[in-house]
């Protein structure tokens, strides 16, 4: 079982079973990364695609991750799974 440090706020589950998930989703078709910027730490910022498909709202659909506003620049994610994305 996993238990949530304090100071997070963690989406209910498994989070070993939602990395599976996404390593088998990201295996699955063709895979697109377009990146959007860079955090403080010079780390790449990106949307990933599998298929044209957004990772993030399918891992979201899935109950793997939840939108967190604060961490979508411009928007993109939200707008981008209100599309079916």
């Amino acid at each position: 079982e996993f238990n949530c440090p304090r100071y997070r706020s963690c989406v209910p589950g498994n989070p070993h079973a939602a990395k599976n998930d996404l390593a088998t989703l990201i295996r699955t078709g063709e895979l697109t990364i377009e990146r959007t910027g860079y955090d403080s730490y010079d780390r790449t910022l990106a949307v990933v695609y599998v298929d044209d498909a957004n990772t993030s709202c399918m891992m979201a659909r899935a109950g793997h991750a939840k939108y967190v506003e604060r961490w979508d620049d411009g928007g993109l994610i939200a707008t981008y799974c209100e599309q079916g994305g």
